[in-house]
């Protein structure tokens, strides 16, 4: 594969056991990498003879239960100007690929953050996943991982007095692509090195379990644990704390504390887009339908939140909120707004075929068959037939 002309670029990774992603993470980063360092951190599989053959600079070390430890290994036998970190079950989107080069080319900054979006099933979907913030592109200064969980670079750049800023190079992330035994490997994994090295950090320990059952879909221990972190901290909560523990809440059909829970958050943190969704939602499951319209039209006006600042829910202040005026449109009568919200919500991407599918089911409003009305409104695809069908 002929490597692209770009500053040269340390691409660090480590990982235990990741046959079935790491040919996909190396294969995205192949054609702008100077270099691949893999970590491996005690596989027991092909890991590091597959990582070898498609070009890694493979090394050995035990696990310590830390993930910055072994990240730091990786840092240090980078020699590159420039360094990406990924796991290895993340991949570098095309066009950010594409445009990597030429942002580091033109780089005023020492560390960038990057949008890291993380799918929550195994179907890819842009309703299903998350996006966060990430420093994981800098220059190599020497600068080292903090925390042996959430383990942060920032820290380090800061004392450096290096500078810092934002760009729009995409990190997937595509954890639940894994067999499941695999993903409850990691989890248990991930768990040790909590409660190891977060004792004495009880409301941070609590964070980050909850976190961890949240994302493993075990609502009622996220609720427990967000909870307890969240009854501790009070209005010093990270934002996501809010998010996740009304959601989960949700999930655990307790909306009137998922209420309570969200209105001080929105309180703290207005520009929230997320929270003003959740809090739309719990009121439309209470049957607050008034007030439900309300809150959705107020994130329409605020647009997604900045995931530069939060952990973003893509569409909380676009499509999704379009989403869900239609059937709240319909439940109050109101096809006209129902059909309305719905077609431009499937002018959406990601948005499309849940669009096609609720106007589907108010075909006798539409006035002709179903099909005729989105060929009229320019949404006829295969999708769109087959959603008809």
């Amino acid at each position: 594969m002929r490597r692209r002309e770009c500053p040269p670029l340390s691409v660090c990774i480590i990982g235990r056991d990741e046959a079935s992603c790491i040919g996909a993470c190396i294969k995205s980063v192949a054609e702008i990498a100077a270099e691949i360092i893999f970590i491996d951190t005690g596989s027991t599989d092909q890991t590091p003879y597959l990582a070898y053959q498609l070009g890694a600079k493979v090394h050995r070390a035990s696990w310590q239960n830390n993930f910055g430890t072994a990240r730091n290994l990786a840092l240090a036998a980078a020699t590159g100007e420039w360094i990406l970190v990924l796991d290895a079950d993340e991949v570098l989107q095309e066009a950010s690929r594409n445009a990597l080069p030429e942002l580091l080319k033109a780089a005023d900054r020492d560390a960038y953050l990057l949008p890291i979006r993380t799918f929550l099933d195994r179907r890819l979907s842009l309703l299903n996943c998350y996006l966060k913030g990430s420093y994981r592109l800098f220059r190599n200064r020497n600068y080292r991982y903090q925390d042996a969980v959430d383990e942060t670079i920032l820290p380090a750049v800061e004392a450096a007095g290096g500078t810092v800023g934002c760009a729009p190079i995409t990190v997937d992330h595509l954890h639940f692509l894994r067999p499941e035994k695999e993903i409850a490997r990691r989890r248990a994994w991930k768990i040790a090195a909590i409660r190891e090295h977060l004792t004495s950090a009880p409301a941070e320990q609590r964070c980050a379990l909850g976190r961890d059952s949240f994302y493993a879909r075990d609502f009622t221990a996220a609720t427990q644990y967000l909870g307890e972190a969240y009854q501790t901290l009070a209005k010093n909560a990270p934002p996501d704390i809010f998010a996740l523990y009304a959601l989960a809440l949700i999930n655990t059909g307790n909306y009137a504390q998922a209420t309570a829970v969200l209105t001080e958050g929105v309180a703290i943190h207005p520009d929230y887009t997320d929270l003003l969704y959740l809090l739309a939602v719990a009121c439309f499951q209470r049957g607050d339908l008034g007030m439900a319209e309300k809150l959705f039209r107020r994130c329409l006006a605020l647009g997604d939140a900045p995931w530069e600042k939060y952990l973003v829910t893509p569409g909380a202040g676009s499509y999704r909120v379009l989403l869900s005026l239609g059937p709240l449109y319909a439940r109050t009568g109101r096809t006209k707004e129902a059909i309305a919200a719905l077609l431009e919500a499937a002018r959406h991407p990601a948005a499309f075929e849940p669009a096609v599918e609720s106007l589907t089911i108010l075909r006798e409003e539409l006035g002709v068959p179903p099909d005729q009305f989105l060929s009229e409104k320019g949404l006829c695809n295969t999708c769109s037939l087959s959603a008809v069908a």
